[in-house]
């Protein structure tokens, strides 16, 4: 590895995730969630080819391949930083006491052996004003300057214990508590003296310890006694092992301990507290215990059997192998969440398409979404007469409206997708933008024989843009080992049959969407063989909002790759899905995407009361009674 690619890796190392190594920044959701959910076993998955060079942003393949040497690797990092920190802080420690030592030496060195020779009775600490310097110590001091002995003396009047200055109001309080701070340093020796024989030498300490001044016991017997009832006071104790506390001269405010069980927030230690998350009302069927595409908020009061919509992971975010509550979907999606999720198969039941089943007096009946394989719009009728329309995420059609379930239902509350409710995202119909993939596929192969094509994909969805490219080249079809599992629960046998696994037999390859930058393009031109040329085909809804369209396609080239940006969605755009409202006239319409502003829902509820009139006006007159009664004159 290059030493900036080692030092890249040593930055990014922490914007991963722990677990799984996905990076964080693509993560649908917070990150703090995505690290208590994940739920990655390592022990059954394929290890990843590219190693600790793994530089994929999706975060299926880190979900359906191993990267124990990646982890391993990045710990490996974080472990070298983390000593490297050490070592730094034992040399600023080091540097720091030998500051201390050195600023401590001149201090005390500057600061004169002075005797008590009287002491008042109402005064705790000794007078210094009444000490008489040595005569080694007044020449010293008479050759310094007298800034520097007013600096000393400064210094020396926040030398106190534990590294504390403690304010006073006048300055003899401030000379007392000083040369107080000599006998506190020497405690034990002050109270073994106080302890001996009358006859004994009253020493008193400087801060080195190296000098003792005597004197006799005539010249401070007087006061001995007093002396040594006040630092009995202050030490409070009889053993030579002495504790003390100074008196304070301001008041202050007792520290209050930190409890044992208050958690430090800066504390390396420090655990997330998981609050349960309320299910919207969007995800709730009324009068029923059902809920759908809702599993990322645990087991919900009142909900007894979950319906997934469609395998994406924004649908099914939450739903891990320990889910034990019933689980209805189709038979692809319920294929995928036994393969990719391994939730146990007991709970994972499959739904039939317009096979109305009862589930807890519920009649469940279900269509095909026109999403991805195996999506559904799901039809719930209730004994009290309502009936409710989730379509979870759909693509609008006209043979939508031909459903003879749909055309007879009455529908209370639509659920509708509404990710493209907006005016400006009208883009072509997938009939025509595969036939123009294909028109551009034919153009292409013809120019350029050894030509490599490339469709884009998700982990599941677009399967109908590369199949209109196979069905056009009629060749093998390459993708990788994740996506061949897809492949295989999706169970068709037009993907089956062209499906291989060497690069360079297949003309097509179906790819990520991170795949489509050109380094990357370029790098698996490379590797697939015989190939002069590659053309890849980004399918999304997202491109209609670019910039530079031709034919409504954004194409950019670099060298010998071209890139098509094509407006091919798997959602419904806003003209399918005002047709799809006022063709359903649902007596509510509740959107389970946020809409982009207030202007967007005035707009959907203006929508909604134009049928309701046109339901108004054409709604058949009652028939008078005389049509029925003939009268007789009497």
């Amino acid at each position: 590895m290059s030493e900036s690619s080692e030092h890249e890796s040593e930055s990014d190392a922490l914007c991963f995730c722990p677990i799984c190594q996905a990076p964080l920044k693509n993560l649908k959701v917070k990150f703090s969630f995505h690290i208590n959910m994940c739920d990655v076993n390592w022990d059954d998955l394929e290890e990843c080819n590219d190693g600790i060079d793994c530089k994929s942003e999706s975060i299926f393949h880190f979900r359906d391949f191993s990267h124990q040497v990646l982890a391993n690797h990045r710990e490996n990092i974080i472990s070298k930083r983390k000593r490297g920190e050490d070592k730094c802080e034992e040399k600023v420690s080091k540097k720091t006491k030998q500051k201390e030592n050195r600023t401590v030496a001149k201090r005390r060195l500057s600061k004169p052996i002075q005797t008590p020779i009287e002491e008042s009775e109402d005064d705790i600490f000794v007078d210094t004003s009444k000490f008489k310097l040595s005569q080694r110590d007044s020449e010293k001091n008479s050759k310094k300057k007298s800034s520097k002995s007013d600096t000393n003396e400064t210094v020396a009047k926040e030398d106190v214990i534990n590294n504390e200055s403690i304010p006073s109001s006048d300055e003899n309080n401030h000379e007392d508590f000083i040369d107080c701070t000599k006998y506190v340093e020497c405690e034990s020796n002050l109270i073994e003296n106080f302890e001996s024989d009358e006859d004994s030498t009253f020493n008193t300490y400087n801060d080195d310890q190296c000098s003792v001044m005597s004197q006799s016991i005539d010249e401070a017997c007087d006061k001995k006694e007093k002396c040594k009832a006040k630092w009995n006071d202050i030490f409070k104790t009889k053993s030579k092992t002495a504790t003390y506390s100074l008196p304070s001269p301001v008041s202050s405010k007792p520290i209050p301990k930190p409890s044992q069980n208050s958690s430090n927030k800066f504390s390396n230690n420090r655990t997330f507290e998981k609050k349960p998350k309320v299910c919207p009302y969007f995800k709730k069927i009324p009068g029923t215990g059902f809920a759908v595409d809702a599993f990322q908020y645990g087991s919900i009061p009142e909900v007894s059997v979950y319906f997934l919509s469609h395998f994406h992971s924004d649908h099914y975010i939450g739903l891990k192998k320990s889910f034990a509550h019933p689980i209805y979907c189709s038979l692809i999606t319920a294929n995928l969440v036994k393969k990719k999720l391994r939730v146990h198969e007991q709970f994972v039941k499959v739904l039939e398409l317009h096979k109305p089943v009862i589930i807890n007096q519920v009649e469940v009946t279900c269509f095909d979404a026109n999403h991805c394989p195996g999506s559904l719009i799901i039809l719930f009728k209730l004994l009290s007469g309502a009936q409710y329309l989730h379509v979870g995420d759909f693509r609008a059609s006209t043979e939508m409206e031909e459903i003879a379930e749909l055309q007879s239902a009455q529908i209370s509350a639509l659920y509708l997708d509404t990710t493209y409710f907006d005016p400006q995202y009208v883009f072509p119909s997938q009939k025509e933008v595969i036939d123009r993939v294909r028109k551009i596929v034919r153009e292409m192969s013809a120019k350029y024989p050894k030509a490599l094509f490339v469709s884009g994909s998700y982990l599941i969805g677009k399967e109908k843009v590369f199949l209109g490219v196979l069905d056009e080249l009629k060749c093998k079809l390459w993708a990788q080992p994740h996506k061949r599992d897809v492949f295989r629960c999706i169970d068709d046998p037009t993907i089956l049959s062209a499906l291989t696994d060497q690069l360079g037999q297949a003309k097509l390859h179906v790819l990520p969407m991170n795949y489509f930058r050109f380094d990357r393009l370029k790098q698996h031109l490379l590797e697939s063989g015989p190939f002069s040329h590659v053309f890849a085909f980004k399918p999304t809804g997202w491109e209609m909002g670019r910039t530079k369209i031709k034919d409504w396609i954004n194409v950019t080239s670099y060298e010998n790759m071209t890139i098509y940006g094509v407006p091919y969605s798997e959602h419904s755009n806003y003209e399918e899905l005002c047709r799809f409202v006022k063709f359903v006239k649902a007596d509510k319409i509740i959107p389970t995407v946020t809409l982009r502003n207030r202007e967007m829902y005035s707009h959907l509820k203006q929508l909604v009361d134009s049928y309701k009139n046109d339901i108004k006006t054409n709604k058949p007159k009652q028939k008078s009674i005389d049509q029925y009664v003939t009268y007789t004159k009497v």
